[in-house]
């Protein structure tokens, strides 16, 4: 169990099952109580939030006193659905009997969603019928509190991005950029190196440290570059290990294709900023590292540290905007990457309806690009925006319009030099 989880995620499960321990020296089992309707009252708890007392006798007072133990302010529902998930695995480890008693069927669901993750799954080796029923975990008799629309989504409004790079300090709002304008994920955007951003010809490339697959602007395999230059193994040093990638974008990146931008104006923005961003030199960082993003000691910014800035400048968009203020609760930074996936589709809506469009690009291209761009593998992946009845909001003001027409540009210029490795076709 342990040697599955990154540290960061190690410390969040032993964290869940400190409260529940703690939730459950206070309160008892009830008679005749099953131990699933026991978590569920957990679970309830947890959505309220709680506090736990303790005492202690003082002799010099000759008197108890008591204090506070533990204090859990309310949770959202679907940080309650991960703690679900880890105590339940928790149980079924310590041969507890949760879910025995109710004869459920077997987790099927989740284990094809994972299964792709697996070890041999590129080479047909999958579980068979009779391991699942021997190793699969039954369904939970609890069901989800974050009950969401299939396929929905959560998209930062595009119509205050602009708003939010004013706001943002120079690091921020390059990362903000690589977000929101090439649609790259937040750990993607952390593994961006000085060796990364081609300055004359304004090219941005964002390369998986754990693989050699990768070659960017360096032409050198990113593994073997951080390993023969800093003695560097992401996978095992403890500076670099919570730091993943998921995926390559853009999609074919074999071809040593660059970052997309959606808009050049975003692009120009970027390279403009670059010069305002100060930070460590690399020969003053200790240990030497090319990482482009750090603190003011030179260590690597990590996902949490942008997070926490990301909800503070959320914060302040919704003092500004207040008719935004439900649309920005709770996002977090991959929402960036969802806005890019939804301008995309915005814009395909109004090339659509566009009848003095003279370009040679169709919607079709637009949904292409777009799966090239965020690196999905799977078409399917890219539908989820261009299938969203709210994605055809035509009326772009004058923000997206001046992008739809940029956009147009750009996409033409592609499609007929095709000089960076882009395809318009599937």
């Amino acid at each position: 169990m342990i040697s599955r989880v990154k540290p960061n995620t190690l410390k969040t499960m032993l964290s869940t099952l400190k409260i529940f321990i703690y939730w459950s020296m206070a309160n008892p089992v009830r008679e005749k109580e099953e131990l699933c309707f026991y978590l569920a009252r957990f679970l309830e708890s947890e959505e309220n939030g709680f506090k736990i007392y303790n005492k202690i006798y003082v002799e010099d007072l000759d008197e108890e006193i008591e204090y506070l133990e533990i204090d859990v302010a309310p949770k959202e529902n679907s940080t309650i659905d991960k703690d679900k998930v880890i105590i339940e695995e928790y149980l079924r480890f310590t041969n507890q009997d949760l879910f025995t008693t109710f004869d459920l069927n077997k987790n099927i669901k989740a284990y094809n969603s994972t299964k792709k993750f697996a070890k041999g799954y590129d080479y047909g080796l999958k579980m068979g019928k009779i391991s699942q029923s021997v190793f699969l975990n039954e369904e939970s008799l609890i069901p989800k509190r974050n009950k969401t629309v299939k396929n929905d989504i959560k998209a930062f409004p595009y119509q205050l991005y602009e708003r939010l790079l004013e706001i943002a300090r120079p690091r921020e709002r390059l990362i903000y950029l690589l977000s929101g304008s090439c649609s790259a994920r937040i750990s993607q955007a952390l593994n961006l190196t000085l060796y990364d951003i081609d300055y004359d010809r304004k090219m941005v490339w964002l390369i998986d440290p754990n693989t050699n697959n990768q070659l960017g602007c360096t032409g050198i395999g990113r593994k073997l570059f951080l390993k023969e230059n800093y003695n560097i193994d992401t996978s095992q040093d403890k500076a670099h290990i919570n730091f993943g990638f998921k995926a390559p974008i853009p999609l074919h990146f074999k071809k040593r294709a660059h970052l997309f931008w959606v808009s050049t104006r975003y692009k120009e923005l970027f390279f403009s900023t670059l010069p305002k961003y100060s930070f460590l030199p690399e020969s003053s960082r200790l240990p030497r590292h090319p990482f482009f993003f750090i603190t003011k000691t030179g260590k690597r910014l990590s996902t949490q540290q942008v997070n926490t800035i990301f909800k503070k400048h959320c914060e302040v968009l919704k003092e500004e905007f207040p008719e935004y203020s439900i649309q920005l609760d709770n996002l977090g930074l991959h929402s960036l990457r969802h806005m890019f996936g939804t301008i995309m589709a915005t814009i395909q809506a109004h090339l659509i309806l566009d009848k003095n469009n003279i370009s040679n690009i169709t919607p079709e291209h637009i949904k292409i690009i777009t799966q090239e761009a965020m690196g999905h593998k799977n078409i399917a992946s890219t539908n989820i925006y261009f299938n969203r009845p709210w994605s055809l909001d035509i009326q772009l003001g004058e923000f997206l319009t001046e992008i739809y027409t940029q956009t147009i540009n750009d996409f033409s210029k592609i499609k007929r030099g095709n000089p960076d490795g882009y395809r318009f076709t599937k």
